[in-house]
């Protein structure tokens, strides 16, 4: 008798994205070139959905009293909306 196979032959495909955080982007560490992949970010994570390929997102969160507090602040503070808010990004409007 054969073991089942796992996983299909099928190529599988997955996007990640890492730190597109709203600090990062529009707040208080944010970076002007961040804005340029916006749209484009948009249209790919709409079409791996519509084909179904595996999303991860990827951020750096901080929690109060870490070292990083002192160069950076309270940005990217875990539980802070502009650590998380990166649902901006998630699909496009079109």
């Amino acid at each position: 008798m054969k073991k089942k196979q796992m996983q299909s032959n099928k190529e599988r495909y997955a996007v990640i994205v890492i730190d597109m955080l709203e600090d990062l982007v529009y707040g208080a560490l944010k970076n002007e070139r961040s804005h340029k992949i916006i749209k484009p970010l948009q249209k790919l994570l709409d079409h791996a959905r519509k084909n179904q390929w595996l999303v991860i997102y990827s951020n750096d969160a901080h929690l109060p009293g870490d070292p990083e507090e002192k160069s950076v602040g309270t940005a990217c503070a875990r539980g802070k909306f502009w650590s998380t808010g990166y649902q901006r990004f998630e699909t496009s409007k079109e």
